[in-house]
């Protein structure tokens, strides 16, 4: 996600806010000045279509490199 610096002059800076969010909850993401990227990784879909493609449009977010999607 890029383009969305004006995030930062909301109630409070949504960016930093949201990714310290994502971090609580393990997900690796790097801040960058105007928005964040998600770092590729291996994720599982449990046998789940919705999950696969849930993972899928974040993988397609992600900071260069391979996600690789299992189940």
């Amino acid at each position: 996600m890029s383009g969305a610096g004006e995030l930062r002059a909301k109630e409070s800076d949504r960016i930093a806010h949201t990714c310290g969010m994502l971090r609580a909850f393990g997900v690796t993401v790097a801040v960058t000045e105007d928005g964040a990227k998600l770092r590729p990784g291996i994720v599982d879909s449990h046998g789940d279509h919705r999950l696969g493609v849930a993972a899928a449009v974040a993988a397609a977010c992600a900071i260069e490199g391979e996600t690789l999607i299992t189940g």
